[in-house]
C-alpha cells in the first residue's frame, strides 16, 4: 500500500453513487484504469452490478473528480463489505489488479495484469449514503373551463357528423 493517503467514509447504509477524488489531473486513459480497479474491486467483495462508465468527471483545484452510480442494494453476497472494497480498489488502483497466475484469459497472460495501476496518489472515496429520491413532478391538471369546451367541443363535431350522416341517407 502506498504512503499517500487515502480517505475511506464508513458506509453502515446504502447508497446509490460512489466517488473517488483524485490527487492529480488524469488523462482519459487514467480515468478508466480507476474506473476499472474500482469495478474489479466491489466485484469480488461486494458482487453486486458492474460499476459502468463514470456519470461524471471533474477536474478541479489539481484533482479529478470521478462520480459513478452504484446501487449497493444490488449486492449479491449476504456479507457485502463495500470499505474492504474500497481498501481493495486502493491497492489496485495503485499497483494495479493482481497478477494473473495462469494463462486462462489467454496465451502470455500469465504474468500480467487485467489493468494496470496509475502509481501512488492521494484518493478519497465517498458514498451518497441517504439516497433521496427525485420524485417525478406531477403533471399540471388541465383548467376545468378547458375541458368542458373541449368535451362541448366533441360533441358539437359529433351533432354534425350525424346531421351530416342523416342529409347524406336523405338524398341517397
Amino acid at each position: 500500500m502506498s504512503s499517500f493517503p487515502v480517505s475511506i467514509p464508513d458506509i453502515a447504509e446504502d447508497f446509490d453513487t460512489v466517488t473517488v477524488r483524485v490527487g492529480r489531473i488524469l488523462t482519459e486513459a487514467e480515468v478508466a484504469q480507476v474506473g476499472g480497479c474500482l469495478g474489479y474491486a466491489l466485484r469480488v467483495h461486494v458482487a453486486g452490478e458492474d460499476l459502468g462508465d463514470p456519470e461524471s468527471v471533474a477536474y478541479q483545484g489539481g484533482q479529478t473528480i470521478i462520480r459513478y452510480f452504484f446501487d449497493s442494494t444490488k449486492a449479491q453476497r449476504s456479507d457485502p463489505d463495500p470499505q474492504h472494497a474500497f481498501q481493495v480498489a486502493a491497492e489496485f488502483i495503485f499497483d494495479g489488479t493482481p497478477i494473473r497466475s495462469s494463462n486462462r484469459s489467454g496465451p502470455n497472460t500469465a504474468g500480467t495484469r487485467l489493468i494496470q495501476g496509475i502509481g501512488p496518489v492521494a484518493l478519497a472515496f465517498s458514498v451518497n449514503e441517504y439516497p433521496e429520491p427525485t420524485p417525478p413532478a406531477a403533471p399540471a391538471l388541465p383548467d376545468p373551463s378547458e375541458l368542458l369546451a373541449a368535451h362541448q367541443a366533441m360533441l358539437n363535431a359529433q351533432a354534425r357528423y350525424a346531421q351530416a350522416v342523416s342529409d347524406f341517407r336523405g338524398h341517397a
